[in-house]
């Protein structure tokens, strides 16, 4: 007798959960290589206006969890001046750091970089030096909203804030040269990956060049 096999099924399996968040913790309670990080850094701290510091939690730290905590302060910075107004040179980085470990971080004017996880201000080029970051890629705050709003979810909701370079498709980046990437771009690219329909593209914004904030 002929044995039956069970039919493919034509269901794609659910993509998986995002592994749970760290809980966040107070300066005194970090241990291991983010308190060997941390130490690193305070040298390079810099004080910063009442605008930018109020979006931030320095008694709070979220080791772990650059590229959630990074988004946050870049959209609400962002946000709190209205979403078009943040100056050019404001961007969400994903690039990598210490021994090629994948990091999350925000560049703001004046050379000046917010980082995530510890919740502080640096100073560009100490910080850059300090855990040898090297950047990939570079989001205006507008396209990082436009990617967010667009990005598939997981299966719980929540939007997927890492990697956002495998999801889109993007080229292999050089830290000596990364990609900048603006609305008018990432409004591109989300249409040619059939993440977001045409038919909400204004046709302003289809004629935005390339790399336009």
């Amino acid at each position: 007798m002929k044995k039956r096999t069970q039919p493919k099924s034509t269901v794609e399996p659910a993509a998986p959960l995002p592994p749970p968040l760290p809980p966040p913790v107070s300066p005194t309670e970090l241990t291991d290589v983010h308190r060997d990080l941390f130490d690193r850094l305070r040298p390079f701290e810099v004080s910063v206006s009442e605008a930018w510091g109020r979006h931030a939690t320095p008694a709070t730290v979220y080791p772990g969890r650059c590229y959630d905590r990074s988004f946050c302060f870049l959209m609400e910075y962002a946000l709190a001046l209205g979403l078009n107004a943040p100056p050019a040179d404001t961007w969400l980085v994903y690039g990598e750091y210490w021994f090629i470990q994948r990091h999350a971080w925000v560049e703001l004017p004046g050379g000046v970089v917010f980082d995530g996880p510890y919740q502080r201000f640096y100073d560009r080029a100490g910080y850059y030096e300090a855990v040898d970051a090297r950047p990939w890629y570079m989001y205006s705050p507008r396209a990082a909203s436009l990617i967010a709003a667009w990005m598939p979810r997981y299966p719980d909701g929540t939007i997927p804030l890492g990697d956002w370079h495998d999801r889109l498709g993007l080229p292999w980046a050089d830290p000596a040269n990364p990609t900048r990437i603006g609305c008018g771009e990432a409004a591109r690219i989300l249409v040619e990956r059939g993440l977001m329909p045409r038919s909400f593209l204004p046709e302003r914004r289809r004629k935005t060049p390339h790399g336009s904030n």
